[in-house]
């Protein structure tokens, strides 16, 4: 498993459901579409983060 976070600026005037987007779509990128758990998340005036762990296996 690993776990990652994305951290993204925002302006105030961002809603959340944009923020949850661009940070959904920054997580797939970089886990190339695993299944996640969410770990944290956290929407502030100037930016959001997000605090994911991918349920696949990379022991071998």
């Amino acid at each position: 498993m690993r776990t990652i976070k994305v951290k993204l600026p925002f302006t105030k005037l961002t809603g959340i459901e944009e923020r949850q987007s661009k940070l959904g779509m920054w997580v797939n990128a970089l886990l190339n579409g695993s299944k996640i758990n969410v770990i944290e998340e956290l929407h502030y005036s100037t930016g959001s983060y997000i605090v994911v762990e991918n349920t696949r296996d990379y022991s071998r």
